[in-house]
């Protein structure tokens, strides 16, 4: 998914809340596809004091297998994610800031 922050990217702060579901039920993981239900995804893109943070929630159940039993089982998971957005980089070297193309 492509998110378009150009509403917020010059106006203090001002928020974006974003909301999707991404079928990965075609994803190979080790031989298995343990992601048959939808990712259900939500977050926003804040903006303060001239700096753009996106903050989002990636959530699903996994269909895990016991390591030791080899017992299938249904697994919740929850993944939590935040990096500033920022429209040029000044320190090369940073993973915490995502690069913008054209607002997006």
């Amino acid at each position: 998914m492509i998110l378009d922050v150009t509403s917020v990217l010059r106006d203090p702060e001002k928020r974006l809340s974003f909301q999707f579901s991404l079928d990965l039920s075609d994803l190979d993981v080790a031989g298995r596809y343990p992601i048959s239900r939808p990712v259900m995804v939500e977050g926003e893109v804040r903006s303060s004091a001239d700096v753009l943070t996106l903050s989002l929630t990636a959530s699903t159940t996994l269909d895990a297998v016991c390591d030791r039993c080899g017992k299938a089982f249904p697994q919740e998971k929850t993944v939590p994610y935040s990096c500033m957005l920022a429209e040029e980089l000044q320190n090369e070297d940073s993973d915490d800031i995502v690069l913008l193309e054209a607002g997006k």
